[in-house]
């Protein structure tokens, strides 16, 4: 079994949620913000979370792999790049999944704060 990466974050540390899905990403973003996160930036779309890749910095990714008739694949790629830790949200698990991510941690749909906590701690 693979190791899951497992990124330490202060409460204000600004992190980056996308997905298509409204009330999955509305639901995720509560859950972040059940566990202690304060600085959610959501984005619905791989051009609007482009945009906010642009103008923010941020100290960890929550992707969902299927956005509409895309993936999030360049996304990722991007926060790699820019060594930005990230995870994926699917609710298809690690299928479909290409071999370049096999390290990075994929959590199954619905997202709980226990599989939220399994990747990120929230720092007092």
């Amino acid at each position: 079994m693979m190791e899951l990466l497992h990124a330490r974050l202060r409460a204000d540390d600004p992190v980056l949620l996308v997905d298509d899905e409204f009330l999955v990403l509305w639901m995720l973003e509560d859950t972040l913000g059940d566990i202690g996160l304060r600085n959610i930036h959501t984005a619905a779309s791989t051009s609007s979370a482009r945009a906010l890749l642009a103008s923010h910095t941020f100290a960890f990714g929550f992707l969902d792999i299927n956005l509409g008739h895309e993936k999030s694949f360049a996304l990722a790629e991007t926060l790699m790049e820019k060594a930005i830790p990230f995870a994926f949200v699917s609710g298809y698990g690690r299928a479909g999944l290409e071999g370049r991510f096999g390290s990075v941690p994929v959590l199954s749909k619905p997202v709980d704060g226990k599989a939220l906590r399994s990747v990120v701690s929230i720092e007092s």
